[in-house]
């Protein structure tokens, strides 16, 4: 907080005003003969006080070893105060009532000087003032007339966040002072309550308003509240029905788990009382009479009670400890839904008397309390002393000189949990340092295991010295599981303790230690892993053998499962098979192999056994990875179960490469069915392949092909070779059901590869099959081949059925043959043969015939008159004109048509030649561009070489110049470019290309 600077300055001047002289100063508050640890006093011109926070010594030690450091600590605050005569510290925030009726408040967080601090008058009639210098020093102060006993300041109370504070007056006059006021108020309401006690609300952070707060005075209870914006109300809430008692400490939190629900604690010299209820404070007091029950014990000697709480991290108070005559009342306190009105929050009280020495006579009781987690505090007179809650030990006792007057009380600071002792001319903060860092030691003591641990707070040597200290007690009342458990968390060695459980002849409790030890092994360390997993697998397999079976057995093994399954990675796959075979733990063997995706031990392990169900569902459960395994053991498994391993193909979680199941496929024998299943194994899952798959492999279909010839019905290979599926190879099937005699096959086949010829001679040589010769006779392209193989086909009906002329005829009829006529089949008939049915449709083709050239001769003369009609068309079109007038422009350059030579269209269009065909290169082909350079190329040779007149050579050039000009004339001006189809093309091309300059602006139209 800033004050270190100011700590060996603290008592060379008392004077708060700088304009004071300096007085002398005072000697050191601590005694000669009293241990301060090597410190010189302030007069002695020494350095500072060891007990300083900036002392080197100490500074030193806190960075050497904080261990080392003392666990409580009392350090001056470095204040200049006046004769203090109460104290109180809350967020840092410090109030002192003084002896001449001011407060000092000083906030502990900015202070930057002794007398850094506020001196706040209450109200000047009970200020007491002197003459001379307005100031006096502490020493003489202590010998001046002191104000009337009822004008003194009587307590003061300031709530947990610092900004509201009460002074209650010994006349039972009160003040309010807010922490942003240097004016205290009167608080009128309260005017005749002298207040003795407050209880605050804990969760108020409001610095404006206290909002409902509990008053204590000479028995009553009070409810009230400051607030700026309301008129404070005053309301009795309860009287313990004796006004003669003093209510000397009041404390009321809210339930955790609920906002309307309360609990107070009231408490006087002698009397401990509880309350519960709700909604509201005032209905809670409500349900209590003043006869209700209490917790009565003596005062004795005391002459201050106090009541002091403790919570951790600011949540709700979990114990107490009240100041009484025997000793310090003290207990927890016990939350939850079911406390009803009557209950008790702390429901269990002790009373720890106050430690005494020997030769301690007076038997004063301690002036002040206060708690922490595991230590009260407690001042008397002359010294602090500080007892653990754990062992009821003194572990911090500290003599206060008597130079620093008479020790008054102790406060602690709810917020920032700091604690502060105060005396008439001092006042002092008690430092703690790591109050629990022997807790754990007690807690051992204690066999408090789980609080031991968490109050090593992760030091791993401490944890290592819990954990012993738990499986040594363990292991000493023969609870060995649950020493082998904690024995495997410690540094112990190793060697050692498994030597103490072989001693103990406890097998399964070695398993244990060595299984939770493993648990401890980094993954780094794998040799140490795997010897270790080695032999706890051994154990576990003896173990297993010697129990045989029964309840336990399956429990012993289901862990050895479950062992296995975490610790596979860690064992040595050679060493844990040799184990299992050698114990002839097979099952455990084959369970390993499992585990570690070891399935090709797990088939061979079957197959020795020809156990080929096993396989099988080996098999089925694999998937792609183990995608060989297939392979490799489907020829074995296909001898013996063939309709189960097509399933497990069928049904395999990946798709199979059927030609890699081509060995197991060869290995089938169809006598291995099951009874009443003749169906072919090889057949049905290639089948799959083909129909199911939709494969295109070639070998596939081959395969395929070769076993449905080898059927003795050929009715599924047809529909195989003429299915739109199959994708065999022709060839080598033609050379298969050639050598297996498969005729018909090979019609298919051949038809299937163009060779029609053979296909419709090998038809016919089956004998009547005339339908597969015409099928394949119909399907050449070539109508002259078609009506060879038609011709092949009768010529064969003819040689099958001789001197029947009327069954030929009714056979082409029938296979509707439009290519052969009567004509065509007359040389393979004998004339004798041929009967009037035979005659009569000769006549009847003869009279087709000569119909046929009558149309033909009519057409013939239609096509003769129509050419002579179109030359007489294009004579008439060489004398054709048109007129035109001499003003006429040129549709593209706009320039009169009669400047240059010019192409006049029947549309009346007119365009300059040069013009058209500048036009016309963007409707033109590339090659038409060609053939219009090359021409006007020729044109141009051709005008400039001239020759005799009425040569002959004049007469070939005029010629080549009519035909080239003619061949340009078609290609330029076939059409007029604006109006014919070269225009209608151009539809679809854009106004503007964007590749184009932007060579026209296109505006609207006004």
């Amino acid at each position: 907080r800033g004050l270190g600077a100011w700590m060996g300055d603290l008592f060379d001047d008392f004077d708060v005003a700088s304009t004071a002289p300096a007085p002398a100063a005072l000697p050191s508050f601590y005694s000669d003969d009293e241990d301060n640890g090597g410190a010189e006093t302030p007069d002695s011109g020494g350095a500072g006080d060891a007990l300083s926070p900036r002392s080197p010594q100490r500074s030193s030690a806190v960075a050497a070893a904080y261990e080392e450091v003392p666990m409580f600590e009392l350090q001056p605050c470095g204040l200049a105060l006046r004769q203090v005569t109460q104290v109180v510290v809350c967020n840092n925030v410090l109030v002192a009532a003084l002896a001449n009726n001011c407060v000092a408040r000083v906030n502990l967080s900015s202070v930057r000087s002794a007398s850094d601090f506020e001196e706040i008058e209450i109200h000047p009639k009970f200020t007491r003032r002197t003459g001379g210098q307005p100031h006096q020093h502490f020493a003489s102060a202590l010998h001046e007339t002191l104000l009337p006993q009822q004008d003194r300041i009587h307590k003061v109370f300031m709530d947990p966040i610092g900004a509201h504070v009460i002074i209650a007056m010994s006349n039972e006059e009160n003040y309010y002072l807010n922490i942003g006021s240097k004016k205290p108020k009167p608080m009128s309401k309260l005017k005749g309550i002298l207040i003795n006690s407050v209880g605050w609300d804990l969760q108020n952070v409001d610095p404006r308003s206290t909002r409902e707060i509990l008053i204590g005075s000479y028995g009553r209870i009070y409810s009230t509240f400051v607030d700026a914006a309301r008129e404070q109300i005053v309301k009795p809430v309860f009287a313990i029905g004796n006004d003669s008692l003093l209510i000397t400490g009041l404390h009321w939190e809210r339930f955790s788990d609920t906002t309307n629900k309360f609990f107070v604690i009231a408490t006087t010299f002698s009397r401990f009382y509880q309350f519960i209820g709700g909604p509201t404070l005032e209905q809670l007091f409500v349900q209590y009479s003043p006869d209700c029950s209490f917790q009565d014990i003596p005062q004795g000697k005391l002459q201050n009670s106090e009541l002091a709480f403790f919570n951790k991290y600011q949540s709700s108070s979990q114990c107490f400890a009240w100041l009484t005559g025997p000793g310090i009342c003290h207990g927890k306190l016990v939350y939850g839904s079911d406390k009803k009105t009557g209950g008790k929050v702390a429901p269990e009280t002790g009373i720890l008397p106050y430690p005494r020495k020997e030769d301690d006579t007076t038997g004063l009781p301690p002036v002040g309390l206060a708690l922490t987690e595991f230590h009260y505090l407690i001042v008397y007179s002359q010294k602090l002393q500080c007892i653990s809650n754990l062992t009821d030990e003194v572990v911090f006792e500290k003599e206060i000189s008597e130079k620093c007057g008479r020790v008054l009380g102790i406060m602690q600071d709810p917020l920032q949990g700091t604690f502060w002792v105060y005396c008439e001319f001092a006042v002092f903060e008690v430092a703690v340092h790591m109050e629990d860092r022997d807790v754990w030691k007690l807690k051992i003591q204690q066999c408090d295991w789980d609080m031991a641990v968490e109050y090593c707070k992760g030091d791993k040597e401490k944890m290592d010295a819990v954990w012993t200290a738990r499986a040594e007690l363990y292991f000493s009342e023969d609870k060995l599981k649950l020493a082998a458990q904690f024995f495997a968390k410690t540094r112990a060695p190793f060697e050692e303790i498994a030597l103490r459980f072989i001693d103990k002849g406890n097998s399964r409790c070695l398993t244990e230690y060595l299984v939770k030890k493993l648990d401890t092994l980094p993954a780094e360390q794998m040799m140490q892993r795997t010897t270790l997993c080695t032999w706890i697998t051994e154990l576990y397999l003896q173990e297993l053998n010697n129990l045989g079976s029964g309840d336990i057995y399956e429990s012993v093994h289901e862990e050895f499962t479950a062992y296995l399954s975490e610790c596979k990675d860690s064992l040595d796959k050679a060493t844990t098979y040799a184990l299992t075979s050698d114990l002839g733990r097979v099952d455990d063997m084959l369970f390993y192999a499992n585990l570690i995706h070891d399935h090709e031990r797990e088939i061979t392990f079957h197959i020795q056994r020809q156990d080929y169900h096993a396989v099988k569902d080996v098999l089925a459960s694999l998937d792609q990875s183990y995608e060989n395994l297939f392979y490799k053991f489907s020829p074995v498994l296909m001898q013996h179960l063939p309709v189960e391993t097509v399933d497990c193909w069928l049904q395999a979680k990946f798709s199979l490469q059927p030609q890699r199941l081509f060995p197991a496929l060869i290995r089938y024998d169809v006598t291995k069915n099951p009874p009443g299943n003749d169906q072919n194994q090889a057949i049905r899952y290639l089948r799959h392949c083909v129909e199911g798959l939709k494969s295109t492999d070639v070998a596939v279909h081959n395969y395929l092909l070769s076993l449905y010839a080898q059927l003795l019905d050929d009715t599924d290979l047809l529909q195989f070779i003429e299915s739109a599926e199959a994708s065999f190879d022709p060839k080598y099937a033609l050379r298969l059901c050639t050598k297996l005699g498969r005729r018909r096959a090979c019609v298919l086949l051949y038809s299937a590869m163009g060779l029609y010829e053979e296909a419709v001679e090998l038809a016919l040589a089956l004998g009547d099959n005339y339908d597969m010769a015409t099928r394949n006779a119909d399907k050449p392209d070539d109508e002259q081949l078609r009506k060879r193989l038609w011709l092949r086909v009768a010529r064969h009906y003819v040689e099958q059925h001789p001197g029947d002329a009327g069954a030929v005829l009714e056979f082409l009829r029938l296979r509707q043959c439009e290519l052969l006529k009567i004509e065509d089949i007359l040389p393979f008939l004998s004339a004798d043969k041929l009967g009037p049915d035979f005659k009569t449709q000769l006549c009847t083709s003869l009279d087709a015939y000569n119909k046929q050239i009558s149309e033909l001769d009519g057409t013939m003369k239609e096509s003769t008159e129509s050419a002579a009609l179109m030359s007489k068309d294009i004579a008439s079109l060489r004398t054709r004109f048109g007129m035109i007038q001499a003003s006429k422009c040129c549709e593209s350059c706009k320039l009169p048509c009669a400047t240059r030579p010019f192409y006049f269209f029947p549309c009346q269009h007119v365009m300059h030649s040069d013009c058209l065909t500048t036009h016309m290169k963007s409707v033109l082909t590339e090659v038409q561009n060609k053939r219009v350079r090359d021409l006007r190329g020729q044109l141009a040779i051709l005008k400039k070489a001239g020759s005799a007149p009425g040569t002959s050579a004049e007469q070939a050039r005029q010629q080549k110049i009519t035909e080239a000009e003619n061949e340009l004339d078609e290609l330029v001006a076939g059409e007029c470019p604006l109006c014919g189809d070269s225009m209608i093309k151009l539809i679809g091309v854009p106004l503007v290309i964007p590749d184009e300059p932007d060579l026209m602006k296109i505006r609207p139209f006004h």
